[in-house]
Formats: C-alpha cells, structure tokens, sequence
C-alpha cells in the first residue's frame, strides 16, 4: 500500500511538473528566475525568442556576461529594489536587440518556494515594443493639448468622473484659486453655487454618451464667495483609453456689469 500510495504520488508530481512546464514554455512572455548572485537558473523559451539567448546560454552567467552594462545595472538595480520590498515590483526596461529597442513591461518577485535559493528573484516581462510608439504619441498629444488650454484666455476645465483633472490659469482665475492645480480633484458641485446642480448633471450626461456640446447656463462659486453667473459649454474630450468631458465657462455676469 505505501509502495503503491508513493507511485501515485510521484506519478501527480510528474503530471503538476508536466503542466507547469508548458504553461511557462508556451507563455507568450519572457519569464527567468535567478540565484542569490544574480546567476540564471532558468530561461522559458520565448526569452530565448525574443532575445536570443536560449536557457542553456543563460544558465550560470549574469546579467553583466550576457547584456551591455547599461541594461545589466539596470536590472541589477530593479533584482535588488524587489528583494528589498520583498514584493512584487512593476518596472519598464528596455533592451536592444537585433531587431532594435524592445520595451518591456516587467513583473518582478522573490521566490518563496523553500526548494528556490534564497533571495532569488523572478521575473515575467512583456514585450510592449508595438504599443510603445502609440503610447509615446498620445503622451505627445497630451502634453500639446495642455500647452495650448494653459495659454487659453476662456477658463477651461477637464472633468472625469464629475471631478477636476486639469484646470488652466484662467479658470483658477475666474474661480478664485491661488493655483490651477488647486482645483484638481474638486467634485462639480463643489464648484456649483448653492442646490445649483447644472454643471454636475452635464458632465455626467456627456460623460455617458450624450452627443454634444451641451450648452447651459449655471452659477458657479468663487473662493472668495463672490457668485458668478456663468455660460458654459460641455463637450466630449477622448482618447483611446478613457472619455473626459471639456468645459468651457464664460462669465456673462461680468459682461452684464459692463
């Protein structure tokens, strides 16, 4: 009976090493795990892919034996940072390879398996190369749309989730904000004179789909207390990974005194 009950258990053992073996060979990720020292124990096969160093290559040297001196004291550093938290680490890396500059994505975290090394860090990375370039030209995007809104003379707002994401100078000027980026993260009605719910039910009507721009009148609150009576108007701002809504307020109780 133990003769039998000791097969049966080596025999599950074999069959749980078979299946994590494929799923860490067939993962369309890089994932390695090294010693104490910084020696590769382990290399899947898409790190071998991608990079072109296969686990045989890997298995004993660092990172210094293998990449330039630039990439291995970065990974050096981030191995080091994550055995210091003693957590999982997110990091971008990027590495340079036949084909030019990868950008990777990559989850690190210390081992906690008793039969593992002591202090052996993981890893799992992705290649992010393709979307890299597209993330660079939005951040591009992002940083020409608040350069221009900045220098706006009509006070601006960017509004998600009904609460301030950016405001330029004028805005802070109109509201009575030592700064702009006071107003950061100050839900709608907090800008709303009073039971006045106007601005706050635009945004979330935009916000839902609601083809725009919405124009409406409302009274807004100062800093200072002083009302204001304001036109504003309400539109969609979007991008490829979320949806803002964009106000644009004009005082008309100013005008009116003029």
């Amino acid at each position: 009976a133990d003769v039998t009950g000791r097969r049966n258990a080596e025999e599950m053992m074999r069959s749980t090493l078979a299946i994590l073996t494929t799923v860490v060979e067939q993962a369309p990720a890089i994932v390695w795990m090294k010693d104490g020292q910084g020696r590769y124990l382990y290399a899947n096969r898409e790190f071998a892919k991608v990079t072109g160093y296969s686990a045989e290559q890997l298995r004993g040297r660092t990172d210094f034996e293998v990449f330039p001196r630039t990439v291995a004291e970065r990974t050096h550093e981030h191995d080091a940072r994550t055995l210091a938290a003693n957590a999982a680490q997110q990091f971008e890396e990027t590495l340079q390879l036949a084909g030019g500059a990868h950008h990777f994505v990559t989850l690190k975290y210390p081992a906690r398996d008793p039969a593992a090394p002591p202090r052996a860090p993981c890893g799992i990375a992705m290649d992010g190369t393709e979307r890299r370039p597209g993330e660079d030209a939005l951040r591009v995007e992002e940083q020409r749309y608040r350069a221009i809104a900045a220098s706006l003379p009509q006070p601006l707002l960017l509004v998600r989730e009904n609460k301030v994401m950016y405001a330029n100078a004028a805005a802070a000027q109109l509201l009575g904000a030592a700064e702009h980026s006071s107003l950061v993260g100050m839900h709608l009605q907090e800008l709303a004179s009073g039971p006045e719910t106007a601005i706050a039910d635009a945004g979330k009507a935009v916000a839902a789909g609601e083809p725009g721009p919405r124009r409406f009148a409302a009274r807004l609150k100062a800093r200072d207390g002083r009302e204001l009576e304001c036109e504003v108007s309400a539109s969609a701002y979007e991008t490829p990974t979320e949806r803002a809504v964009e106000f644009v307020v004009q005082d008309v109780g100013e005008q009116n005194a003029k």
